[in-house]
């Protein structure tokens, strides 16, 4: 390093600042910016005896890593330097603080809406969650989910997926800690064998867009199947989510009809997802917006009136879009590669 200066750019944060033995946290700061042709880096040292790590800023000065706490309780002083190649400038130390953290979680009331099931879990300590689904017996799903702090409801979302086995289904809920000490269980939880056939049944999710690029303003041609029959299906561009309007799906559980990007959209790469209100399923495919002058995107799509709600809509139902006429320019993004049939989020 080269000769230190009182001029300190800043602090360091560490996330998170408190947490179990071993586990990862990220040490963060700003302000090393490059002063001359040299090497400009951050020596970061943890504090704890493991090696001093080197990490080269952004060009506006900002910088991050991420390494993993001592495996002893204790506090421990995070310091760092920005080393300018002709200078460096000390940060102000931070403090990590490792506890032997110790997991507790109750399962709340559970709702569900069409095929998704919400699962409320109030927790103590942030550690790795896990809740096993059990059905006759047999794990047939796992979510994985820590806390972001202590004390906190988190809500688990799963989603049926297989056909009734029975006239009364029902699957058992059981939640962990990291060690798999169990904490709480809901066993059984029932819900009627006519919702588990229609969330079998409407699981093959595809979509089909008009084009992968559309302009700013332009019209975007959508097509999908694998919903709930008749019900509403949002129409949301992400990634800062802009809902476009909605749509209503056919006795098949198919949606289609034409929506219109916003003008002020933000250009480059996005996602169109189309979410069933009441199954909770939900499908996306990619497109990349154009700057209104390119003059790129979608048909424009005609069709009829139905019954989709909400702004720029042409139709429901996959016949009203006229889809042959669409020709080459149809894209096909489904199966697994894009759809995502059965979400499971945490929240």
């Amino acid at each position: 390093m080269g000769t230190a200066s009182a001029a300190a750019p800043g602090t360091i944060t560490l996330t998170p600042s408190t947490l179990a033995p071993g586990a990862s946290y990220e040490v963060s700061g700003t302000g090393c910016t490059a002063s001359g042709p040299g090497v400009t880096q951050v020596i970061v040292d943890p504090g704890d005896g493991s090696d001093l790590i080197a990490v080269e800023p952004a060009a506006d000065g900002s910088w991050s890593t991420t390494t993993t706490a001592s495996a002893t309780a204790g506090s421990y002083i995070v310091v760092a330097a920005c080393d300018r190649y002709t200078d460096s400038y000390e940060y102000t130390p931070a403090t990590l603080t490792v506890v032997q953290l110790t997991p507790s979680g109750t399962i709340g009331d559970i709702t569900r809406a069409g095929c998704k099931v919400d699962i409320p879990i109030a927790t103590g300590d942030p550690v790795t969650y896990k809740l096993d689904v059990y059905d006759d017996g047999d794990v047939v799903d796992t979510i994985t989910f820590t806390p972001t702090a202590a004390d906190k409801t988190t809500v688990v979302t799963w989603v049926i997926t297989e056909p009734a086995r029975e006239e009364a289904p029902g699957v058992g809920f059981y939640l962990t800690g990291p060690d798999g000490e169990s904490l709480d269980s809901v066993d059984p939880y029932e819900y009627p064998a006519s919702a588990a056939d229609a969330c079998a049944e409407a699981g093959d999710m595809t979509i089909y867009l008009s084009g992968d690029e559309v302009s700013q303003g332009g019209a975007l041609d959508i097509t999908a199947a694998g919903f709930y029959p008749d019900e509403t299906v949002t129409v949301t561009l992400h990634s800062t989510p802009i809902v476009l309007g909605s749509f209503i799906a056919d006795a098949s559980g198919a949606v289609a009809g034409t929506v219109t990007i916003p003008t002020d959209a933000e250009v480059g790469a996005h996602t169109i997802t189309l979410d069933g209100v009441t199954s909770g399923l939900s499908v996306s495919a990619d497109i990349y917006v154009l700057a209104a002058s390119a003059g790129g995107g979608g048909t424009g799509g005609g069709g009829s009136s139905g019954g989709g709600s909400g702004p720029d809509l042409a139709a429901t139902g996959v016949d009203s879009l006229g889809i042959a006429s669409w020709g080459v320019g149809l894209v096909l993004v489904g199966g697994a590669a894009l759809a995502l049939a059965r979400r499971r989020s945490v929240s």
